[in-house]
């Protein structure tokens, strides 16, 4: 089992031919006797603060292995929100200045922030990858 995955996810338009939106999709688990409730995620662009709401996506509950160990069972939050297109200008900044990740925060209303990470080189190579599927268009 991944706990606490996440990953990219891009939108081209084909009518215009152009990026319309990144998205980061996270799979957080947690085991907190209740449910954390995402609502924000928030992340720096060359210094600027920047906030989406998100979306949530989808949730589960699993208490097979609930015991006397694990008196809680465990939550799963799907949770997605969109990135500013700069996220493309700011992961070659990061890597220009030798640095490997891309930092973000989701806020909850329950359970405390989840503080996450992406590697620079991963958002570089989607942009390559959304920018090699719109010349063949």
């Amino acid at each position: 089992m991944v706990w606490n995955d996440q990953f990219l996810r891009g939108y081209v338009s084909k009518s215009d031919k152009s990026i319309r939106s990144v998205q980061v999709y996270n799979v957080i688990y947690s085991q907190q006797k209740r449910w954390i409730y995402p609502y924000q995620g928030n992340y720096l662009i060359n210094g600027e603060l920047i906030t989406d709401d998100g979306t949530s996506i989808a949730t589960d509950v699993d208490c097979s292995l609930r015991t006397s160990t694990y008196d809680s069972c465990m939550y799963r939050d799907d949770y997605g929100f969109d990135l500013d297109l700069r996220v493309f200008e700011e992961a070659r900044r990061l890597k220009a200045e030798g640095k490997k990740t891309f930092d973000y925060r989701i806020k909850t209303k329950a359970g405390g922030d989840v503080d996450r990470v992406l590697n620079a080189e991963e958002i570089i190579g989607l942009e390559n990858k959304m920018r090699a599927v719109i010349l063949q268009l």
